[in-house]
Parts: structure tokens; C-alpha cells; sequence
């Protein structure tokens, strides 16, 4: 004779005998049976994975769970390393943060991550401690959902003054235009991160530009920009 509990798991499956099914056994892993359902699995959990030297690890985990990619630190990712790394996040369509910290990224990179980026619904992007520059900026604006972004930190990357005006001028919402297909403003973005960049007074403007920009910004990081007095009222005013 059953107890209740296999009672009722045999009116939930339509089963004479306890065994779980197929779809029961591999319900917590992502795995596609033709005889199972999506009623019948429970939803992936989501997990985030390092991108380093180390591929089996990584591999092995279903491309749907990720949720956040963090590049391994320390690391020189060439134009073949880029290549990979942009399949992968390609694949990768549940993809929400992307951490960069320490490494160092070929020119020719930026562009084919910013590409593979651009059609995800990333919440956040944070690159520290690599460089950048004005050129690689460009490029990152294509990776920044307007409606998504929530966190975006780009310290000690390099920037200058130039690099600070064309974020600005990616994010004016009273140029009417739109840059690198964004969208403007970016009403989504609630904190931004841009210490230990050489940006200077002379970048002070566009900050004050780029704040107009983002209308519910909580969070401004700019420790060691070297602004003076001067820079600092032009944010302030902003």
C-alpha cells in the first residue's frame, strides 16, 4: 500500500509507481528531453562564470544559467582570445553583468565585445583597472541598453577629458540625435563610476552634460578625476 505522499506524486504524474520521471531527475539541470516539458522542469538558477585560461569549466555550464561573465584578472585576452569571448557571450542570451577588472583587452576587442553586447539586456557593465581609452569608449557606448543599464563603472580605464564628452554626447537628450544607436537619455542608469580617470576640469563640462542626461542617477563616483574647485561647480550645477 502507498503513503499519502506517493499517493499524490502518482495523481500528479499519472504514474502507478513512485519512480520520478526522466524530466523529474534532470529537473534542475538544463537538459532537453523530447517527453518532457517546461511545466515539468524548474526554472534555471543563475550563475555566473569566470573567463580565463581554464575553458572546461566554463563550457560545461548551459550558456541559458549565465547571468553575469567575469573576465579573469590579470589576463591578456588578443584578438583570438576577443573572438571567443564574443561566440560566447553571443551565446550567452540571458546575459545581464559584465565585470572586466585587471586585464588587458587588444584594441581590436572592443569593438567585437561592444557588437556581441549590443543586442543583450545588460543591467551592468563594469570595467576596472583596464584600459580604455577614448577610442575604446566609443565602442562601449554600442553595449549600453537604454532602457536596461543600471550600473556602469568604467574607473581607472584611462579616460580623459575627450573620452568624458563622448559619453556625454552619446547620452544628450537635447542633441535629437542619436549615438551609436542609442537611445537618449538613459533613464535607467542609477549609478555611475568614474574615479581614477585623468579627467580634469576640462572634462568637468561634460560631466555636467553627461548628468543632464541621467535623470535618475543616485550614485556619481569621481574620486581622483583631479577636478579642482572649478571642475567640481560645474558638476554641481548640474
Amino acid at each position: 500500500r502507498k503513503d499519502g505522499a506517493d499517493q499524490t506524486h502518482a495523481q500528479g504524474t499519472g504514474r502507478d509507481d513512485a519512480q520520478p520521471s526522466r524530466c523529474q531527475r534532470h529537473s534542475n539541470q538544463i537538459t532537453d528531453y523530447p517527453d518532457c516539458d517546461d511545466a515539468h522542469r524548474d526554472p534555471p538558477t543563475p550563475v555566473r562564470v569566470v573567463w580565463g585560461t581554464t575553458l572546461s569549466e566554463f563550457q560545461a555550464v548551459p550558456v541559458k544559467t549565465v547571468h553575469t561573465v567575469v573576465i579573469e584578472p590579470g589576463m591578456r585576452y588578443d584578438a583570438h582570445h576577443a573572438d571567443s569571448l564574443t561566440r560566447y557571450i553571443t551565446q550567452t542570451v540571458n546575459i545581464r553583468a559584465l565585470q572586466i577588472r585587471d586585464a588587458a583587452v587588444a584594441p581590436v576587442g572592443w569593438p567585437k565585445l561592444a557588437s556581441a553586447l549590443a543586442s543583450s539586456a545588460l543591467t551592468e557593465l563594469s570595467i576596472t583597472t583596464t584600459p580604455l581609452g577614448t577610442a575604446g569608449a566609443q565602442h562601449i557606448c554600442a553595449a549600453i541598453h537604454p532602457t536596461t543599464m543600471r550600473i556602469l563603472a568604467l574607473t581607472d580605464t584611462g579616460l580623459g577629458a575627450e573620452a568624458i564628452d563622448s559619453l556625454a554626447r552619446t547620452f544628450r537628450s537635447d542633441s535629437g540625435e542619436q549615438y551609436c544607436g542609442v537611445l537618449t537619455p538613459l533613464a535607467s542608469l542609477i549609478q555611475l563610476k568614474l574615479g581614477l580617470n585623468m579627467i580634469g576640469d576640462a572634462g568637468a563640462q561634460s560631466i555636467s552634460q553627461l548628468l543632464h542626461a541621467l535623470p535618475n542617477l543616485q550614485d556619481l563616483h569621481l574620486a581622483g578625476t583631479r577636478l579642482t574647485a572649478l571642475g567640481a561647480q560645474f558638476v554641481l550645477r548640474a
